[in-house]
């Protein structure tokens, strides 16, 4: 029989193939590689942890950054001045006064025409009232303007009107503005449609005003009553009281344009139903009065 030797020792060979494979540059470039992963996978959570704390914190800034911007959005937004109203203040108290002046003198003079003429008709600016806004009302008619109000002006467009007034109450100091039209119904019946109201450049809800212009109706001995268009607020002023007590006026045409207003109309003997209806808005103008006192 063929003696082939003692058997191979498996063991010490896996040794020495292993000692052999460590000294040589195929076992270094294997643990430089095996390191390599491993830094590789640190750096790799590290970077996402990072990017992860970056985006906390730019979520929490930008929340930050909102929540102190709400407040001081809407503080800006209240005192925004509109356009209208700045250019309306823009006058000195020179031109005022004499745009008081003027106005008072032209509806003095429209007055004795109506007394004297059947037809009559007059044309009025924006400046004129608001001069008579600031100087004559002030001086002598201050109890048609609530305390919390001040410097009324007023702009009027072609399609209606522009209305604004610093308000100061409470803390609160703001522009309250009113955007609305007016237009005959009929021969003495006068429509104003409010289209919207803000406090600076805020939205405000219209109750407070519809409130306002009922009580200044009542103050000139006019009836009104509400109602609604397209979701607009109207109210429906009668003007039978116009005049005196032995001639009314009938107002015919109203007509708004750029910076002024046009008004027609003509006079008649007051009638006996025209008198009771002016008489019956004396008591709720007597009632009213008091508490429109500063």
């Amino acid at each position: 029989m063929t003696q082939f030797g003692n058997p191979p020792n498996i063991f010490a060979l896996s040794v020495t193939i292993d000692r052999d494979f460590c000294h040589s540059g195929h076992a270094k470039r294997a643990f430089t590689g095996d390191r390599a992963l491993r830094a590789l996978a640190w750096n790799q959570g590290r970077g996402m942890l990072r990017a992860r704390r970056r985006t906390y914190v730019i979520v929490a800034a930008t929340a930050l950054c909102a929540v102190l911007a709400i407040p001081w959005a809407l503080f800006s937004s209240a005192r925004h001045v509109p356009a209208f109203y700045r250019q309306a203040l823009a006058s000195n108290a020179d031109e005022r006064r004499r745009a008081s002046d003027d106005l008072l003198r032209r509806a003095s003079d429209l007055t004795n025409i109506a007394r004297r003429e059947r037809h009559w008709s007059g044309r009025f600016t924006d400046d004129q009232v608001n001069g008579w806004l600031a100087v004559d009302m002030v001086e002598n008619h201050p109890e048609l303007l609530p305390n919390e109000f001040s410097e009324p002006r007023v702009t009027i467009e072609n399609d209606g009107l522009r209305i604004g007034c610093r308000y100061k109450a409470g803390g609160i100091s703001t522009i309250l503005s009113l955007h609305a039209s007016a237009y005959l119904v009929e021969p003495n019946l006068l429509a104003i449609r409010l289209h919207g109201a803000r406090a600076g450049a805020l939205p405000l809800p219209l109750g407070r005003i519809l409130e306002q212009i009922s009580t200044a109706a009542t103050d000139m001995d006019l009836r009104r009553t509400w109602r609604q268009v397209d979701g607009d607020p109207v109210a429906l002023v009668e003007l039978s009281s116009l005049g005196d007590d032995d001639t009314a006026l009938v107002v015919e045409s109203l007509e708004l344009g750029e910076g002024s207003f046009y008004v027609a109309g003509r006079s008649e003997p007051r009638t006996a139903e025209q008198t009771a209806r002016r008489e019956a808005v004396q008591p709720l103008q007597q009632s009213a009065g008091p508490n429109r006192q500063r």
